[in-house]
This record gives C-alpha cells, sequence and structure tokens, in this order.
C-alpha cells in the first residue's frame, strides 16, 4: 500500500475549543430589559466584540427587522445575514460595540417587539500538540495489541469495526456532514466518497478572516498552520474509500461526506459561522439529502443552556439528524467546567471522551458522568491529511467521527431507523470499562459491531453484483470471480441473464468460465445478477478483453542512491526500466525505515530523516497492464562531517550603507546543527544575531571587522573572526 506519510506533520491532540475558560455556567448573568434576554460574557470568554446573534420571536418576519435595524443603526457597514431555518439573524456593526447594538434595540420599540434573545458571537478557537508518526496501523478498526508511534496496545481495545463490516459498509445513500476546518475533496483517498450534490462537495462558511463565504471548503493553506489540515483528517477516520489500494479506510467506507467549513483562516470558528453551517445542513435536508449525522470536533466555553446553539441542534434532531461532539483536551470534568456544545442537554448529541490503545481513558481527555456518553478509540489516530498526504492526530476531535461514523453505519443497514434508535443504539452497546466508571455516562466505549447487531432489521435486503473484468489471449479460457455483497449475509447464487456475443460462459458457484470463439480477438461482455433465493439483484456485467498475444512484462532494475539526513531527493527509478508495451508508469512504493517517501510525477521523492541504510520497494505498471518489482537501496549519510564544530574566518565585502546579512556557518566545520550564540561590537558598524545568521550595517565604506561565537549540539562553542571590506 502507498502511504504517503509527511514527515513531522503537525499531529495534533486536537479539539477546537474556545479557550475551554474555567468558568462554570453561573459566571453568566442573565438580565432582561424590555423583554430580552442577553447573555453578557466573562472577560475570559472571547467573542466579536461588534456582533451579535438575535433570536427573533416566533412570527417575527426577519426582513422587517433588518429593514427597521438598518434605518436606526445609519451605519453604511452594517452587515447581517439571516438564517431562516433557525430564525435566528447575525448581525455585525463595526463602529458599534456589543452593548451598544444591545441598547440600540432595546430603545428601539419596533426592534424590542421581535427579539426574543440576544447572544454574543462566541470565538472557537484550536490548540494543538505534536508528535512523529511513521507507523500506518489503524488500530481503532482492529487492535491485536500492535506498536503505534511508539505504544503497544491492548489486544481486542478496539470497536470491533472490522466485525460491523459484515453487517454494513454504509451507503452512498447516507451523507455525513462535517463541521469543521474544510476538507479536501480531491484526496486521493476521499474523492470517491465526497458529497455529489454540487461541484465542490460542500458549502464555506468562513471564507476569510471576516466570515466572508467563498463557497469552497477546501481547507486554507498552509494546512498545517491553524489546524487547517484537522476537518480532511476527521474526513477520513468516518468515510475515506476502502479496499482500494490506497492510504486508509473510513469507518463507514462507502457513505457519502459533506463538508461544511465553519473555521476561518486565523483558526477561529465564530458561533455565527456554525449556525450559518447548520442552516445550510438543514436545508439540504429539507432537499432530501439524506444527511444522517453532523460531526463537530469543536468546543467552546461561552455557551448556557437554552441558547441560540443548543436550540439549533435540537432543530437537526427534529429533523433527523444526530449530532455528535467532542468532550475536550483539558484532562477536567466538564460536568464542573461545562464546554459546548458537549454540555448541551439536547436528545440528539452523542458527546465523545477519547480513549487509548490500552482501552483507558486518555491522558488529555475531558470527562463528566453526566455531561459526557461515552468513549471512543482517539489516540494515535492515523487519517487522511490535506496535500494526497496522511498522519497521526490525537484528542477527542479524532475519537467523535468514530462514533459519527458508527451512526451513518446504522443508518445504511436500517434506513428506517430514527434519532432516537440511533442514539440509544450506540449508548446501550457501549463496552463497560473499569476506568470509565465515573468517567462517562454509559462508562464504556463505544463498540461499532455490537451497535449495528442491536439494531439489524428482520426484513430481507436485495444483494448488489459488481461489475468485472477479465483478459485472456485468443483461443484461451479463463475464469473470473463474480462479485455479490448481501447486507443480510445471506449465501448468493449467480447466473446468465445475457449471453455474450464471441463465446461461451459457465457458471459454477460464484466463478465464471469463459470460452472465446475460435481466433475471436476483441472485446466481449456478457451480464449476470445474483441471487439470495429471495430478491435478485442489480444486472451487472463482465467485459473480457480477448488479446491476439501476451506481451512480455516490464523489467524493473534496481537502484541505488546515496543521501544526507534532512536532503530531499527525487528518484527517477523508470530512467533504467523497460516496457514493450510502452506507457510504463510508477504504480506504487513500500514505505521506508529512514525517511519518508511519496510519488510525484512518476518518481520517489525522498527525505532521509536518520542515518543508515534504507530500502524503497517499488512496482511499475505497463500499458497493457503487466506489472514488475524492484528496489532503490538508499545510504543515508550523517549530515555533518566533522566530529567537532569550528567556526572559520570569513572575508565578506559591502558596498556604501547598506545592510548585509552574512551566513558565517557556510564554511564552518560542523559537526551537528549550531546556534549563533554572541556577536561583538565591531569597531564602526552594529552587527546582530538575525535566523542564525549576522546582520552587518555601516554608514561608512570602511574597513571592518567582529567576532562570532557558535555552539553545537554537544555544547562545544567556537569563536572566529569576521573581515568587512569596502568595494
Amino acid at each position: 500500500m502507498n502511504q504517503k506519510l509527511m514527515f513531522s506533520m503537525v499531529a495534533a491532540s486536537l479539539v477546537f475549543s474556545n479557550l475551554f475558560a474555567k468558568d462554570t455556567i453561573k459566571n453568566f448573568a442573565v438580565s432582561t430589559i424590555n423583554n430580552i434576554n442577553m447573555v453578557v460574557p466573562k472577560p475570559s470568554q472571547k467573542y466579536a466584540p461588534s456582533e451579535v446573534i438575535i433570536l427573533l420571536k416566533e412570527g417575527a418576519d426577519s426582513n422587517r427587522f433588518i429593514k427597521f435595524f438598518s434605518s436606526a443603526v445609519g451605519d453604511k457597514n452594517f452587515s447581517h445575514q439571516a438564517l431562516p431555518n433557525l430564525n435566528t439573524i447575525h448581525i455585525k456593526v463595526p463602529s458599534m460595540q456589543m452593548d451598544m447594538i444591545k441598547k440600540m434595540i432595546e430603545i428601539n420599540p419596533v426592534l424590542n417587539s421581535m427579539v426574543e434573545k440576544i447572544e454574543p458571537n462566541y470565538i472557537n478557537i484550536p490548540y494543538a500538540t505534536c508528535n512523529d508518526p511513521y507507523f500506518d496501523k489503524l488500530w481503532a478498526i482492529k487492535n491485536v495489541a500492535q506498536e503505534v508511534n511508539g505504544k503497544r496496545g491492548v489486544k481486542d481495545a478496539d470497536m470491533d469495526i472490522e466485525e460491523a463490516w459484515q453487517i454494513s459498509e454504509g451507503s452512498k445513500d447516507v451523507v455525513v456532514a462535517i463541521l469543521d476546518t474544510g476538507v479536501d475533496y480531491t484526496h486521493e483517498d476521499l474523492v470517491d466518497n465526497m458529497w455529489s450534490g454540487n461541484s465542490c462537495s460542500g458549502y464555506d462558511f468562513a471564507g476569510d478572516n471576516e466570515g466572508n463565504n467563498d463557497e469552497d471548503p477546501m481547507p486554507d493553506a498552509p494546512f498545517d498552520q491553524n489546524g487547517h489540515y484537522h476537518g480532511t483528517h476527521i474526513a477520513g477516520v468516518i468515510g475515506a474509500v476502502g479496499d482500494n489500494g490506497v492510504g486508509v479506510t473510513g469507518v463507514a467506507k462507502k457513505a457519502q461526506l459533506m463538508a461544511v467549513k465553519v473555521f476561518r483562516p486565523n483558526g477561529y470558528g465564530y458561533n455565527s459561522d456554525i449556525l450559518e453551517g447548520l442552516n445550510y445542513i438543514l436545508e439540504q435536508k429539507k432537499k432530501g439529502v439524506n444527511i444522517v449525522a453532523v460531526n463537530a470536533s469543536y468546543g467552546s466555553a461561552g455557551g448556557s443552556s437554552g441558547d441560540i446553539m443548543e436550540r439549533t441542534i435540537k432543530k437537526l434532531g427534529d429533523a433527523g439528524i444526530v449530532f455528535c461532539t467532542a468532550a475536550g483536551n483539558e484532562g477536567k470534568d466538564i460536568d464542573k467546567e461545562p464546554v459546548y456544545p458537549a454540555s448541551y442537554k439536547a436528545s440528539n448529541i452523542i458527546s465523545v471522551a477519547a480513549t487509548n490503545q490500552q482501552d483507558r481513558l486518555a491522558s488529555f481527555s475531558n470527562y463528566g458522568k453526566n455531561s459526557v456518553d461515552v468513549a471512543a478509540c482517539g489516540e494515535n489516530i492515523l487519517s487522511t491529511l490535506p496535500n494526497n498526504s496522511y498522519g497521526y492526530l490525537n484528542g477527542t476531535s479524532v475519537a467523535t467521527p468514530y462514533v459519527t461514523a458508527t451512526a451513518a453505519l446504522i443508518k445504511a443497514a436500517n434506513p428506517e431507523a430514527n434519532v432516537k434508535d440511533i442514539v440509544n443504539a450506540i449508548k446501550n452497546s457501549a463496552e463497560k470499562k473499569d476506568g470509565l466508571n465515573n468517567k462517562v455516562a454509559t462508562a464504556g466505549r463505544a463498540n461499532c459491531y455490537i451497535a449495528l447487531s442491536s439494531l439489524k432489521g428482520n426484513s430481507n435486503s436485495a444483494p448488489v453484483a459488481s461489475n468485472v473484468n477479465g483478459s485472456t489471449t485468443k483461443n484461451q479460457p479463463i475464469q473470473i470471480g463474480l462479485k455479490g455483497e448481501d447486507r443480510d449475509l445471506d449465501p448468493l447464487n449467480f447466473k446468465i441473464v445475457k449471453k455474450p456475443n464471441h463465446g461461451k460462459v459457465v457458471i459454477e458457484g460464484n466463478t465464471l468460465t469463459y470460452t472465446p470463439n475460435r481466433d475471436f480477438v476483441g472485446e466481449d461482455v456478457c451480464e449476470y445478477i445474483a441471487t439470495d433465493g429471495k430478491s435478485e439483484s442489480n444486472v451487472a456485467a463482465v467485459k473480457i478483453e480477448v488479446k491476439d498475444k501476451v506481451a512480455s512484462a516490464p523489467i524493473a532494475k534496481e537502484d541505488s542512491v546515496t543521501t544526507k539526513v534532512g536532503d530531499r531527493v527525487v528518484i527517477d527509478v523508470l530512467v533504467n526500466d523497460r516496457s514493450d508495451s510502452g506507457g510504463l508508469v510508477l504504480d506504487s512504493i513500500s514505505t521506508p525505515t529512514c525517511g519518508v517517501a511519496k510519488i510525484v510525477d512518476n518518481k520517489i521523492e525522498y527525505i532521509a530523516t536518520k542515518e543508515g541504510v534504507d530500502k524503497i520497494e517499488y512496482r511499475v505498471r505497463d500499458r497493457a497492464g503487466n506489472k514488475a518489482t524492484s528496489k532503490v537501496t538508499l545510504n543515508v549519510k550523517n549530515r555533518y562531517s566533522f566530529t567537532k564544530s569550528v567556526a572559520k574566518e570569513d572575508r565578506v565585502r559591502k558596498e556604501g550603507r547598506d545592510t548585509i546579512l552574512i551566513d558565517v556557518l557556510k564554511n564552518d566545520e560542523l559537526c551537528s546543527d549550531v546556534e549563533i550564540i554572541k556577536v561583538s561590537k565591531p569597531r564602526y558598524g552594529e552587527a546582530n544575531i538575525k535566523d542564525n545568521k549576522i546582520e552587518y550595517s555601516c554608514d561608512k565604506n570602511r574597513r571592518d571587522f567582529f567576532y562570532y561565537t557558535i555552539k553545537d549540539a554537544t555544547g562545544a562553542i567556537s569563536t572566529a573572526k569576521v573581515i568587512v571590506e569596502p568595494f
């Protein structure tokens, strides 16, 4: 499998939070002015100072409110966003503070009469820690006590996802909405499972730092800053394409993924953006899109019971949508210090803590026997990252999508299941763990297989047949395996419904034998169905290519390369390979042990991370589909060739009053990474350390000199002279 793991990938213990301030709900003051409820945030809770979110009374006309508000405010920069499905309006007045906006509504009798509640526009921000993953092991799916990122697991400390696939692998009829930083919908392991409702597989409600929408939910660049990779990782856990020979596999590997981007380039997610995203999800649901679950791997200290956000989440439940959210990563009891949306009580919410490979509560995970419903695997989780990359993340953020995907599998297997059925199935099937007693409400870790088994219907499901292909040569029979899937695991029989035009076929079991007519060369087709004795499948095709002769296999020859730690090298392995059929391409590569590698433009791009002898096995494929394998041997040497770091004298030239940047390390003898720790005062000019170089300036065009001192990783110190010559 071609695992393109990005070295030193930001592998985040990540859940989005609004600083998760240590204030409980009692720290919110609720006052009433002219019957308008106004939530007043504490100073520790971040919000947009010139914005509010307004909940209108039932029956109030949002267009009428905006008309009167616009007239009253008198600010040409005033902006608004009405969310009709939520009976909510987001207001922004750059020239006014939040309390001024409230007072203006208070004193205007028309506006006052239309408003039920005013809330701050809370800010959600990400936080993260890093690790350096090398192993591509999906232990949450099947844990056999393997080692992942230096940590060994406990056998069966997984969610029995592999067993669950015997019941359901998901369905294209089921859609999961990912409310996050966006999704790289062009990723090789996601593209085939992205929602097909529009060209971008979703929508962007936080296109720039001002919250202006740009429709495209692609993650912001650079993706390794401000957590922009987060949503793509979540998407892979839920629904990376399975059985495609690429990367990883998601839990609901046949479901559709809808990207709803609500976090801005600066890493902030405002409640107004999130409400727009939820409004969009409700709109799509009303249009007939079968959205069954929302993944919300973020959180905020800003919130309270019965606020606009909780009311909106309840509306999702009324529409048949489960809302799965992360408990947070501070290792605290959120019964005492609430975070939202995890601490809301809406019946369609499932709040998720994280467990590790030993089936224990992860050290970073929040908990709460009244606020957190269930735990799921959330440490050392390998999944997709933008730009066709893969990496590990930790956090309740990555535990949550396992539960979201379980909801999707349940709905795929049981189309009649409602929100209550799905939520109860997940909670009631949790595996009890001693370490989760008094930590989560169920005292257990989610089990995908048991959850699906508890709701598996008794009605028969028709089998599904798949198209298959085969290739043979003139006058030679060929055997081809027929493919059929049955959700009920009933035994299948196959039968031909359309015979081929240029040959004969016989079926025994699930094997079709095709014999071409004498001297026939070309393409032939027949059709078949699968039956479980109660229902028949769709009609599937068998395409057979009959060739005149067999093309010889390509020849792949071994290659060898010498490089240094940290260097990037591009290896054109095809340059000395050969194929009679032509069209030779690099098909796949193995995972190296001393670095990271990926395929770029039919070549291998390799970056060494440690000294040693490395090997990469690669496979080539020609135009005829024939394949061959070989390997590249890489001799990785230490980046530095000296045993001791010694600073060497430098001579540079400077013209006039120009400021120059001197790379004094360039000709030093180095045994490791070094740091410039000191620069002496020049006779005439000024010298300062900048980016491990020396910035020199002087308003005189005269010969000058100074000294610099370096220190290497061994602690060795060396000093040398720099002479500045005028032109």
